[in-house]
């Protein structure tokens, strides 16, 4: 710090010493254009008259020489005490960021932001949300060009979130008709991109309506509320130097899409969706993108579950044919019985199967057998029109005793098919969408899953980064009469009660 001082100094003084020359040197311009000196005539002395211009010329030279030899001894002393004041500020640049590298904080979303906010990483599906994440960098750094490198010389952290509420009026099965209004949803991520070939992310999820018993309350809903992670993990990769990229954390495991316009939970999502605790390794490459996964599931066959017992693959691709963008997709996965929908049926009875996890009877996650499971899916879309179909299924039956419908060990199966219509409404100029679903399920009962939906829903973005949803459902529930048990769910089966219910919901979504 003394050196540093001592140099600031030397530089004021020396400042000041050049702005003086550099006056000087106005002068002397000044001089130069000066006229030329003259001397009155002496009557007496002709000599006089002839040899004074000269020594004066020579004395002003001289003057000029001596200062022009001032300011090149100053500059040359300026640019050694810069140099090192640069040699210091390299010697000590640790001291200046001594407890770590500064974060800078930035959406990164393009020189524009959409207008629906899809260009948020909120938005993204969070299927593969690892790959999504890469392939945003991806672009942006393509965008960006040289300025990526210096751009992460430095950790950034990018923040997203969104807020999701929602009024619902529906008929049930069997106790006639409620009503509700909630939050019921909000979130907050992080994205914190690293290095060049590192990145984080953590999702941060408000849950309404928990169902562990140790945050249910006495029907007061704030005491029915919690955050949580929901997701968690680290991804290495770097689109733009190789194909390949690995991922490990908590993540929804890369099977399936799931990419429905219906604003409620779909059925082919109950049987293979999977949130789980996981290691990835991918690629991506000409429009085709693959992983496979290994991870530790909570339902297990043998005597505990303290091993990686879960494995399974995916093959995705998302090309252009002419006017039609076409993106397909085939998973497979070791045991769907650790699929979310199936580790929580939803179920609260007495007596009724709540989920391989969520029964209150111990041993709840043991299986005779696992149960793989595949899904398929397909989406078309040319120009406004979008066509989306979507399977998931378990490969063979559960053994009678983990889950059973009608008597037999059941074999859970459902589609989802949808049309799509995107235009704009108010002088062309807010976007609008209205879809058309339908679902079905066979051998689903045991997941409070119905046997079929229609589904009617209409969108629009009256405001940027706002979506605003009306759905109307109609249901119809397996057939009275129908049985199904599982894991923790007595001796005696349940009964459906058959039935049909509408529901019509209207969802206010705001992202950031």
């Amino acid at each position: 710090m003394r050196v540093l001082l001592k140099s600031a100094l030397i530089a004021l003084g020396l400042s000041g010493l050049v702005s003086a020359a550099n006056a000087d040197q106005h002068n002397i311009g000044k001089v130069k254009e000066a006229k030329p000196f003259s001397i009155k005539p002496q009557k007496t002395k002709q000599s006089v008259k002839r040899n004074a211009p000269r020594a004066l010329q020579n004395s002003q030279a001289s003057e000029i020489a001596y200062l022009k030899s001032q300011v090149a001894r100053l500059t040359s002393n300026q640019n050694k005490i810069n140099a090192q004041i640069d040699i210091y500020k390299k010697e000590h640049e640790n001291e200046f960021y001594g407890k770590g590298d500064t974060v800078t904080i930035s959406p990164l979303v393009g020189r524009r932001s959409s207008y629906t906010g899809g260009d948020l990483f909120v938005k993204l599906p969070s299927i593969n949300e690892d790959l999504r994440l890469l392939k945003q960098r991806q672009k942006l750094l393509k965008r960006i060009g040289k300025t990526a490198e210096e751009m992460f010389q430095r950790p950034i952290l990018e923040i997203s979130g969104m807020f999701d509420g929602r009024f619902v009026q529906k008929d049930t099965f069997s106790n006639g008709g409620t009503s509700q209004i909630n939050l019921h949803r909000a979130r907050l991520e992080f994205l914190a991109e690293v290095a060049p070939w590192a990145q984080a992310f953590m999702s941060i999820d408000y849950d309404s309506n928990p169902n562990e018993p140790e945050f249910r309350g006495a029907g007061f809903p704030i005491s029915n509320s919690r955050l949580f992670l929901r997701r968690g993990f680290l991804t290495f990769g770097n689109l733009n130097r190789t194909p390949f990229y690995g991922s490990i954390g908590q993540m929804f495991l890369p099977i399936g899409r799931y990419a429905a316009v219906n604003v409620t939970g779909l059925p082919v999502s109950s049987i293979t969706q999977t949130n789980e605790r996981a290691i990835v390794a991918g690629f991506s490459k000409c429009g085709f993108d693959g992983q496979i996964y290994a991870y530790n599931g909570s339902a297990y066959t043998g005597s505990s579950n303290d091993t990686v017992n879960g494995f399974g693959a995916n093959l995705t691709m998302d090309r252009n044919f002419g006017p039609y963008e076409v993106v397909a997709g085939t998973g497979i996965i070791r045991n769907v019985a650790d699929a979310g929908g199936m580790q929580d049926t939803t179920r609260r009875g007495t007596g009724q199967f709540q989920g391989f996890d969520k029964s209150i009877a111990d041993g709840t996650e043991h299986l005779e057998h696992k149960v793989p499971g595949v899904n398929a899916n397909l989406s078309v879309t040319r120009g406004p029109y979008r066509l989306y179909g979507e399977y998931s299924g378990a490969v063979r039956h559960f053994a009678r005793t983990n889950m059973s419908q009608n008597g037999h060990g059941a074999k859970p199966e459902a589609i989802h098919g949808e049309a799509d219509y995107t235009f704009k409404v108010w002088r062309d100029q807010v976007p609008a969408m209205l879809g058309l679903a339908y679902d079905e399920s066979w051998d689903s009962l045991p997941l409070d899953v119905a046997k079929r939906h229609y589904t009617i829903v209409a969108s629009t973005n009256i405001w940027k980064n706002t979506t605003e949803t009306l759905q109307f459902q109609h249901s119809i529930n397996y057939d009275a009469g129908d049985t199904y048990n599982g894991n923790g769910g007595g001796n005696t089966d349940a009964k459906s009660t058959g039935g049909t219910a509408n529901s019509i919901l209207f969802n206010l979504k705001y992202v950031f």
